[in-house]
């Protein structure tokens, strides 16, 4: 072979190399369509029932783009995808967006009466995800209230139904507070009157908040039979009354002495008959 004609078989060789190279890698579908995003979903809802409203909190699970929330509260389980939310417009989610938690109050609600909640998440397509779980709650009246010594004073007895103070001898009375002997009692108000309405008192083994024992008593808590008990400052009560409807009492404090004395307490009432769902 001349030395020419060695030249020209390197350079096709050469250029051969150079066009396999540089050829185009084939793209696949996959390469094409990007994967989607991982659906978005409402997990861990939980509801705090209050006095004719609750509070809803959620968790969401995924990263993806979201147009929003709708939240469905029914008196029945809610086992439809067509049921209807209770917002008109998409809800935003709350305005705390960074402690991982959404939250959502609903007002307007009756004590006494069961309902049921979901949430789902509303992609920007308008499609709706899976709904989270599903809660069941009660709402009933909440708060703090200051109980005065038995005939001491105008606010001597309470109304757990009516949410309401009234005379420790009042025929709508549920409880009253005196103290004996250094001992501070509540007690049911047939202890004054034969006639009057009969409640009766458990002290619970549960300590810490409202939040921290709620799922717990139901587990812990017998069909209350003392007609009076003793308390102190941290002690959960659970009272029931005349009508069978419970309700928790949480011992923050007392004031004055004698008969100035007086109990603080924190209620919580359920008011449908024979639930213990606060």
């Amino acid at each position: 072979m001349t030395n020419r004609n060695l030249f020209l078989l390197l350079a096709a060789m050469a250029t051969g190399s150079l066009i396999q190279c540089s050829s185009p890698k084939k793209v696949t579908v996959a390469d094409e369509i990007p994967a989607e995003a991982p659906a978005v979903i409402p997990v861990d809802l939980k509801v705090e029932p209050g006095n004719e409203r609750m509070t809803i909190e959620w968790k969401q699970q995924g990263d993806g783009l979201i147009s929003g929330y709708n939240i469905y509260i029914s008196e029945s389980p809610i086992l439809s995808d067509t049921a209807a939310p209770v917002n008109f417009a998409p809800y935003p989610g709350d305005t705390d967006p960074d402690d991982g938690v959404e939250r959502y109050e609903a007002g307007s609600l009756e004590n006494g009466k069961k309902y049921f909640v979901t949430v789902r998440v509303i992609n920007p397509d308008r499609t709706l995800s899976a709904p989270s779980n599903q809660a069941m709650t009660i709402c009933g009246p909440r708060g703090e209230i200051l109980l005065d010594s038995r005939f001491a004073g105008e606010q001597d007895g309470y109304a757990l139904t009516r949410a309401a103070y009234v005379r420790s001898q009042s025929d709508q009375n549920d409880l009253y507070f005196y103290n004996s002997g250094g001992t501070d009692y509540l007690a049911s108000p047939d202890r004054l009157d034969g006639y009057n309405r009969k409640s009766r008192f458990n002290k619970l083994s549960l300590k810490g908040s409202l939040a921290e024992i709620r799922s717990r008593v139901r587990s812990v808590s017998e069909i209350p039979k003392a007609d009076r008990i003793a308390v102190k400052v941290g002690d959960w009560v659970h009272v029931r009354t005349a009508d069978n409807r419970n309700g928790l009492l949480h011992v923050i404090g007392f004031a004055g002495e004698g008969k100035a004395r007086g109990i603080r307490l924190e209620i919580a009432f359920c008011p449908a008959e024979n639930e213990m769902i606060f």
